[in-house]
């Protein structure tokens, strides 16, 4: 009888891991959304044209998709890439530009 709990929470975690993996557009509003406060002229041009923005984003970005958690590579001409780890709903920095805030 333990065995069955223990195989239904394993059971329960990894689908929890696997819906709250997002997606190419939630990485993309995620990156709209820290660019647009991020001041400065890249926050002025991300502000002012959102949807040019997105589309660069979109078109840049590499994303691994391994279920459980995701890794989005922004490719940025001249610089570093910049790594983001998406995982349960969430975005967290793992190299290239420092996230302010996050």
């Amino acid at each position: 009888m333990k065995s069955i709990h223990l195989f239904a929470a394993g059971a329960a975690l990894v689908a929890l891991f696997a819906l709250g993996n997002p997606g190419r557009g939630a990485y993309a509003r995620h990156e709209l959304k820290r660019l647009e406060g991020g001041g400065g002229v890249t926050g002025l041009v991300s502000g002012a044209m959102p949807g040019a923005t997105r589309a660069y984003l979109m078109s840049n970005t590499e994303r691994s998709n391994y279920g459980l958690f995701s890794v989005y590579r922004l490719h940025r001409p001249g610089q570093d890439d910049e790594v983001t780890l998406g995982v349960l709903w969430s975005f967290v920095h793992v190299s290239g530009t420092e996230h302010d805030g996050d």
